[in-house]
């Protein structure tokens, strides 16, 4: 477990998507060397105890996750690693910053949060939108106030007090069918809540060349990237019949984002249903188990979950 006793992880996930919950609870404990204290919202107490029951509509996320947060202040957390259940890490973490730096500087920095899906290569989303800091601070890339995505659902390390304060704010601004992690995203981003704190200006997200566990690994996949890019040119050149499925296999390249937590943009659902573009990615690197029990078993089950779903 993580040593610095303020913080925890908490998974979000709802009835149908448990099979997926599961699956990146067990990428956790396969990636991230001694994790801090793992929760999950909306899955149901029977699982543990550290599963929380929903506490409101299923489609009442905010308030979900609201409740949850709560509890994990009362239990004295401090911050917490808000993870959706369909994001979980693809290759080794950095536990030493996940579990220390990261608290740390989200502490010395008073910041609201630190995203995980960070600036650098690949998917036009990542290029530095606000200012870079020293090394000291590895390279965190503050954004601006202006930056619409600043406050993204994918994993990121939260101050708990203020992200309570965000969701207390929206709640009291939407009605339960609105409250849907989308809108979360949306609104906070680009609405003036009146809170009580700089919340705009006190979003961060990482570096990831500063925080991956392996610099093999991220520069063989910058350079995969570069070498695809360059194939793409000369494709286009000639006009290669294989191009838009060449295309598709560089927007996946792009979407994985290494840092101390390897992720996948869009994670393994989208609208509903498997990530194509993440199960290809996961076949073309070769995660030979990963893509068998995604194949296998997690997939199947999600979808006998979701065509069942009552």
């Amino acid at each position: 477990m993580s040593d610095n006793g303020v913080t925890c992880i908490l998974i979000s996930t709802s009835g149908k998507y448990l099979p997926i919950a599961k699956f990146t609870i067990t990428m956790l404990d396969q990636y991230w060397q001694a994790h801090p204290e793992l929760f999950v919202c909306g899955g149901g107490s029977s699982h543990g105890p550290n599963w929380f029951d929903a506490e409101a509509a299923p489609e009442d996320w905010l308030s979900i996750t609201r409740s949850a947060c709560q509890r994990l202040q009362r239990k004295n957390y401090k911050c917490v690693y808000l993870i959706l259940d369909d994001h979980p890490p693809l290759a080794s973490c950095n536990s030493v910053h996940l579990n220390q730096t990261l608290p740390r500087l989200l502490d010395e920095l008073t910041a609201t949060c630190i995203g995980l899906n960070g600036w650098g290569i690949g998917r036009e989303g990542r290029r530095v939108k606000g200012e870079i800091l020293r090394s000291y601070y590895y390279n965190l890339e503050h954004l601006p106030a202006g930056f619409t995505w600043k406050f993204s659902l994918h994993p990121t390390l939260w101050n708990l007090e203020r992200l309570i304060a965000l969701l207390d704010s929206l709640i009291e601004m939407l009605p339960p069918p609105d409250r849907t992690p989308w809108r979360f995203e949306r609104l906070s981003g680009e609405k003036e809540l009146g809170l009580s704190f700089d919340y705009i200006g006190s979003a961060y997200r990482v570096c990831g060349r500063c925080m991956t566990s392996s610099s093999a690994r991220y520069y063989q996949h910058a350079a995969k990237i570069g070498l695809m890019r360059s194939r793409r040119f000369f494709m286009k050149r000639i006009g290669a019949a294989g191009q838009p499925r060449f295309d598709e296999r560089l927007d996946a390249l792009g979407q994985y984002y290494e840092g101390p937590y390897p992720l996948f943009w869009s994670g393994l659902i989208m609208a509903g249903k498997p990530n194509a573009r993440f199960i290809d990615f996961v076949r073309q690197n070769r995660y030979s188990d990963m893509y068998q029990r995604l194949t296998t078993q997690v997939i199947p089950a999600f979808e006998f979950d979701r065509d069942n779903d009552t």
